[in-house]
């Protein structure tokens, strides 16, 4: 006799399995074409990038060309990517909304989006870009995007167009090109696959004639819109009254740029907004000014000029008087980007106060903080509509003898900037990071990058490879795999116009990059040349013959007796070559005496290899190098683990991670780490639990702050290794399952 509750559980089994069966039946043959779909999918082998600017705090509106675009741009009608072009004027809000549509039509995509910057007036120098420079700079950003990490950029503008189109082809990205000005430039960056939708900000509205493109003209916002962005702009404290806001955003007509640029203002301010607003509308500078640009006869380049001018005046109305003189000295200089150095000689002031002057112009909106490139020399930016009513005041607030006066005190700061030598410079730049000095060293060299781009001389390219090598030689110090490559790249590309010294300088960060990445024949192939063709007569050639035979010593040290015997040939022709280097090239003393340290360690030499290292530190000390000190520290705690002293080696490990922790020194705190971790490691060995659970600890800490500091320099190499070490601590900490049992 079968219970009930017997036969229920066996229906209710049975009904299960009957289910599933049924289930399998029919989704069966949809997962196989799910599963062949996905195996015949263009797997991407490169990071999805985002290459947007950041996403406007606050953006209002526009809902209803936000889905046209979008409509449009997913919508494929061909074999030719859909364009779309955003028109309007400068500040109505193209850029936003092409950042807002490209990133939620990358929410559909796995290609990411990338933007390319298109503006004719770029430079700090005012310089006007010609076409071929805005599409050869244009290209490499889109193609280091798009490329896979093994891949390298072309070397010509027509292999980087063939590349481009072939990378569109593999992988759908959406493609910005903000501020473009002619359509041929447009036609040259557009991508050869239909998976690639592009969109096209400008301000020329006939820039899609004759072209199968689609315009989106922009208008103002509407009254609505204006006082909801108005609102979120400024507290409650000046918005809760209607008649207030809606005269706000009545003046303003509706352009976006000018009701950010006033709230920024406004939001400053302690009192009421109806006494702000009497006091500023009523302000006679206001109204004469707006007479004044609707009489003067200049063109007017977009429809909204003169309400964006009304905003700028009620702005320059609200900054203080060292403020308003900076921005009219910004309307002298007439630049669309310029150093700050240049603001600072025009208002006769220290860098210091140029600088409070120039952040809160900044926080008022009228210009932008941003970096040239890769080197980091600060550019300020302030654009077209910024720029006309800056020269406006300017022409109103001063006179022909003022301009003269300016005109002087430019000529004679530059002129001191001259007589201040790049090379002295960098080396002042290199003797700070010997001192320790991190910080101090990188703006010495990032300065010495900026006097030679504004040097005028015929040795000015001399001077910026220079500079710009030895800033690579700094970032190489600190551990920075990409700024160095991108650095010395700059430099080896250029090598008949930047000199001897600047091209050995480049050739040997890409040899230390490339043992730093386990190939030691690459990085011997790249030292080969430079002992090749240094000449040891001259001062600078013969110290990078020195540090280039170095280099290869360590790198022979590792070898077999063949390469331990050329490396202490090497030694001995570096010694000789230091010796005819002025005050006997004391400077390299330091080098020396550690790299002979790797050769008496190779041949077993160990207490010579320890003496060689004590000679080391007293020739840092001398010189006062906190750098060469932590790295001898280091290298003692090295040679003291291969000789069984781990007491000794811990404490000089440990010395040289507070040393590089002390400066700043991020890649030389996670060596430190990584070798105190492995010091750990031999004691657990060593040892019996209980005593051995407190160095299997201090080992994984260790390796963790290992492990982060290689991942943020990008020495990938290095991290995996600690992180495979880590891996293989972590089970010994975990509890077994007899122990759970």
């Amino acid at each position: 006799m079968v219970h009930a509750p017997s036969l229920a559980r066996w229906s209710m089994a049975a009904m299960v399995v009957s289910t599933t069966a049924m289930i399998l039946i029919m989704v069966g043959p949809e997962r196989k074409r799910l599963r062949r779909s996905w195996r015949g999918r263009a797997r991407r082998d490169y990071l999805a990038p985002s290459e947007l600017a950041a996403l406007p705090p606050i953006f209002v509106g526009r809902a209803r060309e936000k889905q046209d675009l979008i409509d449009f741009l997913t919508t494929r009608t061909g074999d030719a990517p859909p364009v779309a072009v955003l028109v309007g004027p400068y500040g109505i809000g193209k850029s936003s909304l092409a950042a807002v549509v490209a990133t939620e039509l990358a929410q559909r995509s796995i290609g990411g989006t990338l933007v390319a910057d298109l503006s004719r007036r770029r430079g700090p120098d005012g310089a006007d870009r010609s076409d071929d420079d805005i599409v050869d700079d244009a290209l490499k950003v889109l193609i280091t995007g798009l490329k896979s990490a093994r891949e390298q950029v072309a070397p010509t503008v027509d292999a980087r167009v063939g590349q481009y189109h072939a990378l569109t082809r593999k992988h759908g990205a959406i493609i910005v090109l903000d501020d473009a000005d002619t359509a041929e430039v447009i036609a040259r960056l557009l991508p050869a696959s239909p998976r690639c939708p592009v969109i096209v900000t400008t301000a020329d509205p006939g820039l899609t004639e004759n072209r199968s493109w689609r315009s989106f003209p922009l208008k103002p916002l509407g009254e609505e819109q204006s006082m909801e962005l108005l609102r979120k702009l400024i507290s409650a404290t000046w918005t809760n009254d209607d008649e207030t806001c809606r005269r706000i955003a009545t003046g303003l007509f509706g352009h976006p740029n000018a009701i950010r640029l006033t709230a920024t203002q406004l939001a400053c301010r302690e009192d009421s907004g109806v006494d702000a607003l009497s006091r500023i509308y009523a302000d006679p500078a206001t109204e004469l000014s707006a007479r004044r640009l609707r009489r003067r006869e200049q063109p007017v380049t977009t429809p909204w000029a003169p309400t964006f001018n009304v905003a700028l005046q009620v702005s320059y109305n609200l900054l203080g008087d060292e403020e308003k003189l900076g921005l009219r000295m910004i309307g002298y200089l007439d630049r669309p980007a310029f150093p700050a150095w240049m603001l600072s000689s025009l208002l006769d002031a220290d860098s210091a106060q140029a600088t409070r002057v120039l952040d809160r112009l900044s926080v008022a909106g009228f210009l932008t903080r941003t970096s040239a490139d890769a080197v980091g020399v600060p550019v300020l930016r302030v654009n077209e509509d910024v720029l006309h009513f800056a020269r406006s005041k300017f022409e109103e607030d001063s006179r022909a003898s003022d301009r003269s006066r300016l005109d002087d005190r430019i000529r004679t700061r530059k002129a001191d900037r001259k007589q201040t030598d790049v090379q002295a410079c960098v080396a002042t730049a290199r003797r700070q990071i010997a001192r320790g000095d991190v910080d101090g060293a990188l703006g010495t060299a990032r300065r010495a990058v900026d006097l030679a781009r504004e040097d005028d001389r015929e040795s000015h390219h001399a001077d910026e490879g220079l500079a710009l090598a030895t800033l690579a030689e700094l970032h190489m110090e600190l551990g920075a795999a990409g700024p160095t490559h991108d650095l010395a790249t700059a430099v080896l590309d250029r090598r008949e116009r930047n000199g001897a010294v600047a091209w050995q300088r480049a050739q040997r960060c890409a040899a230390r990059l490339a043992r730093r990445t386990r190939r030691r024949q690459d990085a011997l192939d790249l030292l080969v040349p430079i002992v090749d063709t240094a000449n040891a007569a001259d001062p600078g050639e013969a110290e990078e013959l020195v540090l280039a035979l170095l280099e290869m010593v360590v790198l022979d040290s590792q070898g077999g007796p063949e390469d331990q015997s050329r490396a202490w040939r090497n030694l001995k022709w570096a010694t000789r070559v230091c010796a005819g280097l002025p005050d006997e090239g004391v400077v390299l003393q330091t080098y020396l005496c550690r790299t002979r340290s790797y050769i008496l360690q190779a041949a077993g030499k160990l207490d010579a290899a320890e003496q060689a290292l004590v000679e080391a530190e007293r020739w840092a000390l001398r010189r006062a190098e906190r750098l060469s000190l932590a790295w001898t520290a280091y290298r003692r705690a090295m040679l003291l683990r291969a000789g069984d002293d781990p007491a000794t080696a811990t404490r000089h490990a440990r010395e040289a991670l507070h040393a590089f922790g002390d400066m700043g020194h991020r890649y030389g705190r996670a060596r430190a780490a990584r070798l105190l971790g492995d010091i750990h490691a031999d004691a657990l060995n060593a040892e019996t639990e209980p005593a051995a659970e407190p160095h299997r600890q201090r080992a994984v800490m260790c390796w963790i702050e290992a492990r982060d500091g290689f991942t943020a320099c990008g020495d990938l190499a290095e991290a995996a290794e600690v992180k495979a070490l880590l891996d293989s601590m972590v089970p010994d900490r975990r509890p077994t399952l007899a122990g759970q049992a």
